[in-house]
């Protein structure tokens, strides 16, 4: 599936969303590099509800 770029411009999303995103990817990123093991699923499905409903 590919995104369209004229769609992809058109998009509008509130001055702060980017910021939340790019912090929950750096904080992802160290993680990654530090091999960090944690029961990541467990929280998910504490934290965020509908996380496991099908």
């Amino acid at each position: 599936m590919e995104i369209d770029a004229a769609l992809a411009l058109r998009l509008n999303m509130p001055p702060s969303y980017p910021l939340i995103h790019r912090v929950w990817i750096g904080g992802m990123a160290v993680l990654s590099q530090l091999e960090a093991k944690a029961p990541f699923r467990a929280v998910l499905e504490e934290l965020l509800p509908g996380f496991t409903d099908d």
